[in-house]
């Protein structure tokens, strides 16, 4: 689950009775889940550029310019302009009244990394609408369903709504365990559109963008009812999550080995 660090700065120190931070218990965070199988972003593929780069370590940290070189390379489409403008949207929000200084200063865990791969991942949604990058970064099964809590809270920060109109705005959708689906958030975003609330960070995805950097829709295409949804019970997803520990595990004794061969040539050397 999501971290209080790995949360945009505001919204994690914030003290409002209302906003509870700490990850929920595993029971109710699985019970609404299913898999989009339409979902072609793969996080534990997606991480292993990272886990290299820290030596299979995920608790370690690797700098933003690195991370923005990672981005750039998978998805051709984005600007490094994008990828920092993506960053600033996030971790950014009118209760601040300021931008990051200067990202290139930060360092990202395994998670934040993840997180924003799958932004990217998305990108041809935020372009259209740039709220949804808020919704996407609490995606954490990748199946468009957000915390509800986090996203009121984040929504709240960034479009600096009071509480009371925030409740209102929210009130009227019931939640999945928790979770608020993607259609119920496009109803809001609405909300939010006929109420004129300006999102001055919004004019950073507006810019034209040439043929080459247009981003597709990377979702995988499926033939009959496009609104028919591909789902799988949470089994398929604990299947996935032992496969991603399966994997980080094997490539930790391809480390192991390739260090100890080193060792051992070095030796050979040496005599």
């Amino acid at each position: 689950g999501i971290q209080v660090k790995d949360l945009p700065p505001n919204m994690a120190k914030s003290k409002e009775n209302e906003i509870q931070l700490e990850e929920e218990n595993s029971h109710s965070n699985y019970n609404f889940s299913s898999v989009d199988f339409n979902c072609q972003y793969r996080p534990e593929e997606f991480a292993g550029d990272f886990l290299e780069l820290t030596n299979f370590k995920p608790e370690l940290t690797i700098d933003y310019k690195r991370c923005r070189q990672i981005y750039l390379k998978y998805f051709q489409f984005l600007t490094a302009e994008d990828v920092d403008n993506t960053f600033q949207y996030v971790y950014s929000n009118r209760l601040e009244q300021k931008p990051l200084k200067n990202l290139d200063e930060e360092n990202l865990t395994c998670l934040q990394f993840i997180k924003f791969g799958y932004l990217f991942y998305r990108f041809y949604q935020i372009i259209q609408d740039p709220p949804y990058a808020l919704f996407f970064f609490l995606d954490d099964q990748f199946n468009s369903y957000a915390n509800y809590k986090q996203l009121k809270q984040l929504l709240r920060l960034h479009f600096s709504i009071d509480i009371k109109n925030s409740q209102l705005m929210f009130q009227k959708y019931k939640t999945r365990n928790g979770h608020l689906k993607i259609d119920q958030f496009k109803k809001i975003l609405q909300i939010l559109k006929n109420s004129q609330v300006y999102d001055p960070l919004a004019e950073h995805f507006k810019q034209q963008r040439d043929e080459e950097h247009m981003p597709d829709n990377l979702d995988r295409i499926v033939q009959g009812n496009e609104n028919d949804e591909m789902f799988s019970d949470i089994s398929t997803k604990r299947q996935d999550y032992e496969e991603t520990k399966k994997v980080i595990s094997e490539m930790k004794l391809k480390a192991k080995k390739k260090q100890h061969e080193k060792k051992t040539e070095e030796q050979l050397e040496m005599d």
